[in-house]
């Protein structure tokens, strides 16, 4: 059986409220704004 990652990635229909999809979401968040914040900081040294 395929997980709801493997089901998403083939274009498939998925569940995305899966427990491991929403851990990998929030994690991409969180890098998200991190370097979103390097950006700034770096643009705001020049």
């Amino acid at each position: 059986m395929k997980t709801e990652k493997e089901k998403m990635l083939a274009g498939e229909m998925y569940n995305p409220a899966d427990p491991v999809l929403l851990k990998e979401r929030e994690e991409a968040r969180r890098k998200q704004k991190w370097s979103i914040k390097i950006v700034l900081v770096s643009n705001a040294n020049m």
